[in-house]
């Protein structure tokens, strides 16, 4: 029976010997033992088992592991040795099973955790080398430890591999002042913003009343742009700058083609009807006047330009599907969600295509 414990001191100093992990730079390594697991276990215990194609990635720390191909052990890995640095039998599917030859302990984290990581850390130090070493002591530092930063993101935790150093070359570093405004609204879409440092304020001005409303308060880490750039319409509201900081923009087709194509995921009506059933929630996120026209039998109406503030409102342990007429906003909705960590899908085609809509006037 295993033995979990945090053991912030083993992690600490001997994660640093270990191929790859010591030889990342600060913050990935910070990142990477924020999420290792560091078990004791007891002799006779077996990890793994010749074949398997598991996701976890096992380094030993302390005892003595017997790697088998068959019934009998082929060599026996101690720790402290050269061969212990590295991940034991990594290859998939497994060439050996390990069993342990005493009490042991080993940490273990998520194959993909590492190799995310690697793909960052790698993308982001060929960036940080096309640079002057005298320029590396300003901005340029900053910016390489908040890329890495980005990694606990939901939404960029779920990039593929291949995406990411094209990603963070193109992001375009802007400056800006307190009571800058960054977009319009009205404008059109050409940008997705991420702040690095600063704060930002969101408000909005009603087309009723001559009167803006302030809809939420962004700090770094949190981005903003893009439902117009998903929705294909104009800025439906104005962001500045409350305190001076750095703003990162990436292009639209970047945007769509490296953010948002590999994380906002579609559902057929008939998948929707079943995860309903399972404990779904359909979210229409078309104006109050659009729902109450016509809408998906109990589903909840958030207009796209409330969402953010009411986010908080919603639990992430349900699944959600958002739709609208066509899947323009909704796949907005979903992006924006995404970011937030939410389970969410758009629903294939929007409302028409989903059987049975309810029309709610006369």
């Amino acid at each position: 029976m295993s033995d979990p414990r945090p053991l912030p001191q083993v992690k600490r100093e001997q994660l640093t010997r270990l191929i790859p992990i010591g030889s990342f730079s600060g913050e990935a390594f910070k990142q990477v033992i924020d999420q290792v697991t560091v078990e004791r276990l007891p002799q006779g215990y077996r990890l793994f088992s010749k074949g398997d194609r598991d996701d976890e990635t096992y380094y030993l720390l302390d005892g003595k592991i017997a790697l088998q191909s068959g019934d009998q052990a082929d060599q026996i890995v101690a720790s402290g040795s050269e061969q212990a640095r590295y991940a034991l039998a990594n290859l998939k599917p497994r060439h050996y099973g390990a069993v342990a030859a005493s009490e042991i302990l080993v940490a273990r984290v998520k194959s993909e955790v590492v190799d995310r990581i690697i793909s960052w850390d790698q993308a982001i130090r060929s960036e940080v080398e096309g640079y002057e070493v005298t320029e590396l002591d300003g901005a340029h530092v900053a910016d390489s430890h908040w890329m890495l930063q980005l990694m606990r993101n939901p939404l960029f935790s779920q990039l593929p591999t291949e995406n990411i150093q094209i990603l963070i070359s193109r992001m375009e570093r802007m400056e800006r002042s307190g009571g800058d405004v960054v977009i319009y609204q009205g404008d059109p879409g050409d940008y997705f913003y991420i702040i690095q440092s600063g704060k930002c304020l969101v408000s909005r001005k009603s087309s009723l009343k001559d009167n803006t409303v302030q809809l939420a308060v962004l700090n770094a880490g949190q981005s903003f742009g893009e439902e117009a750039l998903l929705a294909g319409e104009p800025r439906n509201a104005t962001v500045s700058m409350i305190m001076g900081g750095v703003i990162m923009g990436l292009a639209k087709k970047d945007f769509l083609n490296l953010l948002q194509k590999p994380v906002v995921k579609e559902i057929n009506a008939k998948t929707a009807s079943g995860e309903v059933k399972s404990g779904a929630v359909m979210i229409d996120v078309r104006m109050e006047s659009e729902f109450q026209d016509a809408s998906i039998k109990n589903a909840i109406n958030i207009p796209l330009y409330l969402l953010r503030v009411r986010l908080r409102g919603l639990s992430k342990q349900t699944t959600y599907i958002v739709y609208c007429d066509t899947g323009a906003r909704s796949a907005a909705a979903a992006f924006l969600m995404k970011q937030q960590g939410y389970e969410v899908y758009v629903l294939e085609g929007g409302l028409h295509k989903y059987s049975k809509p309810t029309a709610r006037s006369a």
